[in-house]
C-alpha cells in the first residue's frame, strides 16, 4: 500500500484495507482540505499474465481462435491447401473493426500495444516483393495433371521482424510493381467473399487476378527442359502459378499464432510443418520474386 499526502494531515486509514485493487480514495477533512488519497496494490495481480487478467469469456474466445487457426494451419501444411480459407474469417473477428462491430482485440483493449512478427519486410520498397512465398509445384495424381500454386515457407534470407500492430495490419505483404497488398485487404476479402461467411460474387479485380495467377510472373510456351529445371514437370505449356492468396493466408496465420501466444502467453502448442510440402514439391528449386527498377 502506497499513502500520498495532499497536505499537511495524513495518517493511516485501517478500513481502505477492504478496498478493492486500483481504487481510488479521497478523504477530505470537516474543517479543511486536508485529506490523503489510499492507493492499493494487489501482487498476486501483478504475476498474472495478460491471458489471465482477461474477463474469462474473452479468454475463452481468444484461446478458441488461435486454437481453430492452429488446425487450419495443420490441414494446409499437410496438403489441404484451400483449408486456410476459413482463417480468414476468424482472422476478421479478431481484428477487423466496423461501425457496427468491435474486433475481439478492441474490446479487450489491446490493439494499440500488440506487437507482432512479420515475414514480410520490404525495406527497400521494391517494384516486385514476395518476401517468404515461393512457387511450388505438385502432382495430382488422381487428375493426372500438375498443380502449380505457391508455397509460405520462412527462411533466414528472410527472417521475422518484431513490429507495432499497426504497421502490420496495414502493411504490404506482397508488392506488384503499382499494386500493393496488405494484410487487412486479404482478410477482408478473402473472408467476403470465399471464406465461408458469404460468397459475393463480385471479386475484387485484384484478389481475383491473384487467384487465376493473372498477377506476377506471366509466360509463353516453355522448352520441356525450361519447365522441368522451373517447375520440376515435363510440362511445355505449364500455367502460371495460381492462388498465392493462400500462401498469404497461412503466412498471416501464422504471424497471428506466434504473435498472440507470445503476447498472451498462451499455454497453447503450436508445431508449423513448412518442411512436409517443401520436400514434396516436383520443382527443387523454390522460386520466389524481387526486383527493382532502377
Amino acid at each position: 500500500m502506497v499513502i500520498l499526502g495532499l497536505s499537511s494531515y495524513c495518517e493511516y486509514i485501517p478500513s481502505v484495507s477492504a478496498i478493492s485493487n486500483t481504487s481510488l480514495l479521497l478523504l477530505i477533512g470537516n474543517m479543511s482540505l486536508e485529506g490523503v488519497i489510499v492507493i492499493t496494490s494487489n501482487k498476486k495481480n501483478k504475476n498474472k499474465t495478460r491471458i489471465d487478467r482477461l474477463p474469462s469469456e474473452a479468454k475463452d474466445q481468444l484461446t478458441e481462435y488461435i486454437e481453430d487457426l492452429i488446425d487450419d494451419a495443420d490441414r494446409y501444411d499437410h496438403g489441404e491447401l484451400k483449408k486456410i480459407k476459413r482463417s480468414s474469417v476468424i482472422l476478421r473477428s479478431l481484428y477487423y473493426d466496423t461501425k457496427f462491430s468491435h474486433s475481439l482485440l478492441k474490446q479487450i483493449g489491446d490493439k494499440e500495444y500488440i506487437k507482432m512478427d512479420s515475414y514480410s519486410n520490404n525495406k527497400n520498397e521494391n517494384d516486385v516483393y514476395y518476401g517468404n512465398i515461393f512457387t511450388a509445384s505438385f502432382e495430382i495424381r488422381s487428375k493426372k495433371k500438375y498443380l502449380y500454386t505457391f508455397l509460405f515457407h520462412p527462411t533466414k534470407e528472410h527472417p521475422k521482424r518484431i513490429i507495432h500492430f499497426d504497421n502490420w495490419l496495414n502493411g504490404n505483404v506482397i508488392t506488384l510493381a503499382n499494386t500493393q497488398i496488405t494484410r487487412k485487404e486479404v482478410i477482408r476479402i478473402m473472408a467476403n467473399q470465399d471464406g465461408g461467411a458469404h460468397f459475393d460474387p463480385k471479386i475484387d479485380n485484384v484478389y481475383s487476378k491473384l487467384q487465376r495467377g493473372k498477377i506476377g510472373w506471366q509466360y509463353d510456351k516453355m522448352s520441356k527442359e525450361a519447365s522441368l529445371f522451373l517447375f520440376g514437370t515435363p510440362d511445355e505449356s505449364p500455367k502460371s502459378p495460381e492462388h498465392i492468396e493462400n500462401a498469404i493466408m497461412r503466412q498471416i496465420v501464422h504471424e497471428t499464432i506466434t504473435s498472440l501466444i507470445r503476447w498472451y502467453k498462451l499455454p497453447i502448442e503450436y508445431n508449423p510443418d513448412f518442411e512436409f510440402l517443401w520436400q514434396r514439391k516436383l520443382n527443387r528449386i523454390g522460386f520466389q520474386f524481387t526486383a527493382t527498377q532502377k
